[in-house]
């Protein structure tokens, strides 16, 4: 069995996370996209984007343009002027990452967040499981299925969460609909890389970002930035969906406490 699923097509399931933190609540986040189709496609298609863009093709796009990703292109971009041009790239930040998301095609997109009051046990358990459920139930069992992290360090508690819900996931998976993930074509493992230097979890990266915003927004009933609202409506075709209603939560996005959903449709953007 594990011989024959390293001989099939792989698919790739490029996960990120975020942490949100407002006044008494916290929210983790966790989220990503398999992608439908060649990933030579996918990689010429961002690096398209980031050529038309006057971009180079090695410069990272993410959601947010930090003071670690500033530190990174100072490291690599060989240029005169480089506050300057730094500057000019931040005023065309929203640019950019709208035009990589409008760009990136047909993908499939699950999202997760569970928010509780600070000083109480976050049951990142329970939101991990959820997603590795659904993220089951769309593999290709004709395929191997990868699922690839961002970076986690070797002691962080957010990765011995993720590598002990896929262990059970991919052996067990108890109450899973998807039912254990070894049957799903899936990888033994979960695999790990970088934004900086991967281009598809640039993806995932703007993608939790976006919905980390939003999340961020309803835990404090504030208005969304015209920009959010305006990448979230590009997403929000390509999330999973239950195919007879197109609805997305319980399905694409999953949340604890349920009412981000009432949030958004508050909003007009559901």
């Amino acid at each position: 069995m594990i011989q024959n699923i390293f001989q099939k097509d792989v698919v790739i399931f490029f996960l990120d996370d975020n942490y949100v933190e407002e006044d008494n609540l916290c929210a983790f986040c966790y989220g990503g996209y398999f992608y439908e189709g060649s990933l030579s496609d996918l990689n010429e298609k961002i690096a398209n984007v980031k050529n038309n863009l006057k971009l180079e093709e090695w410069m990272p796009i993410k959601w947010n343009f930090s003071e670690d990703l500033k530190n990174f292109y100072k490291k690599y971009w060989n240029v005169d002027n480089f506050d300057q041009k730094w500057k000019t790239l931040i005023l065309r930040s929203k640019e950019i990452r709208k035009e990589l998301i409008q760009q990136v095609g047909s993908i499939k997109i699950l999202f997760s967040a569970f928010s509780t009051n600070k000083g109480q046990k976050v049951e990142r358990e329970w939101m991990v499981e959820n997603l590795f459920q659904r993220i089951g139930l769309n593999m290709n069992p004709n395929s191997l299925n990868i699922i690839m992290c961002d970076f986690e360090h070797e002691k962080s508690e957010t990765k011995k969460v993720l590598e002990e819900e896929y262990f059970d996931a991919y052996y067990i998976a108890e109450d899973y609909y998807s039912g254990p993930l070894k049957n799903k074509g899936a990888f033994p493992s979960l695999s790990y890389s970088s934004t900086y230097f991967n281009p598809f979890l640039q993806i995932s990266d703007i993608i939790v970002g976006c919905m980390a915003n939003l999340v961020k927004n309803w835990l404090k009933n504030q208005n969304i930035d015209d920009f959010v609202k305006e990448i979230f409506c590009i997403l929000k075709n390509n999330f999973v969906k239950q195919q007879s209603t197109g609805e997305i939560f319980r399905y694409g996005i999953i949340s604890q406490p349920e009412n981000f959903k009432n949030f958004l449709h508050s909003k007009g953007l559901i």
